[in-house]
């Protein structure tokens, strides 16, 4: 089935689309309104905003979802073939994010989450970009307000400003005009939203924005205990075969590698503040374990490997979307 998705087939693009359509059958059949948390200020202006313009349908949200997810997996396709994490194009990135995506019916509902990964998808490639950028300053306020974007939509993810100062010590030297333009980024969108709250007499927003309940982690069902446990085996196979090709790859790309892995260590401790909000907090970990899990799917020595763990993730998923639902 790999093979399918290897090369830039033309054809893989429906492929995926019918993929995602059927995996998620179960989640389109049995269809949800979004979840609103209190302290997700913005995330309810949205959503009211499209309960006033499209209705109550659950139905849409979710196929609206179903579509997102797609549409994140192309892009981060685009995102990984421009940068040339592996030797070949090709829509494997895509079709592992999607097939990850449908390991809980959490992760294909539309949610802040969801949204928060197309800012993070766009994050990332900006990050990428300033490798090379001589003149970064535009991608750098970019990346600026897209973090605070992100922190004004979910508190917790204010921990990826750790991630952001890490990943540019890495990819470019120290300038502090550089860096006071990418706090202007960050300034501005909080700026522009405390000036709107006090226009509106609406200031109090900012109370349930900045904050954050820690609470002890829960029990797991089965269900989010068998799809983290697939999910973490398989980067974990992913992480040691992508050790075992560092050496043989050019330095730009090696720091890209090691950005990803930050990305992914700081997405998992941003999800311990709101531990308890359910499983949807986990989609971030999604893009990062994508890219390390491609890199089981290219093995070539045993030539069964590759496809037996695909044809696994696959079967967990049909398993858990349409018989453990």
């Amino acid at each position: 089935m790999l093979k399918l998705f290897k090369n830039q087939n033309p054809y893989a693009i429906i492929l995926l689309f019918i993929l995602a359509l059927v995996l998620k059958f179960n989640v389109l059949s049995h269809s949800s309104m979004p979840q609103l948390d209190q302290h997700q200020v913005l995330w309810s202006i949205v959503i009211k905003k499209l309960i006033a313009i499209f209705g109550k349908s659950g139905f849409f949200y979710t196929f609206l979802a179903t579509l997102s997810i797609v549409a994140q997996g192309l892009y981060l396709n685009y995102v990984v073939n421009k940068y040339h994490f592996f030797s070949k194009r090709t829509y494997l990135p895509a079709y592992t994010y999607i097939l990850l995506t449908c390991l809980l019916k959490e992760w294909g509902t539309f949610s802040v989450e969801m949204i928060n990964n197309w800012l993070f998808l766009w994050l990332l490639n900006l990050v990428y970009s300033t490798y090379a950028d001589q003149n970064a300053r535009k991608s750098l306020f970019n990346i600026g307000c897209l973090y605070s974007l992100l922190m004004l939509l979910s508190f917790p993810n204010v921990l990826f400003i750790f991630f952001i100062t890490i990943a540019l010590l890495i990819l470019r030297p120290f300038k502090l005009v550089e860096w006071m333009v990418t706090l202007l980024g960050m300034i501005t969108p909080v700026y522009i939203l405390g000036g709107l709250a006090y226009l509106t007499d609406s200031l109090y927003i900012f109370s349930d924005i900045f904050s954050v309940q820690f609470t002890l982690p829960k029990l797991l069902n089965s269900q989010t205990v068998i799809a983290l446990s697939a999910l973490g085996l398989l980067s974990i196979i992913g992480f040691v075969l992508l050790n075992q090709q560092m050496n043989r790859m050019l330095f730009q790309i090696k720091k890209l590698w090691w950005i990803n892995i930050i990305f992914l260590f700081i997405s998992i401790l941003s999800t311990i503040p709101i531990f308890t909000l359910g499983n949807e907090i986990w989609i971030v970990t999604l893009l990062p374990a994508s890219l390390f899990i491609m890199n089981v799917w290219f093995v070539q020595k045993p030539k069964w490997f590759a496809e037996t763990m695909n044809m696994l993730l696959l079967a967990t998923a049909i398993y858990l979307q349409w018989f453990y639902y």
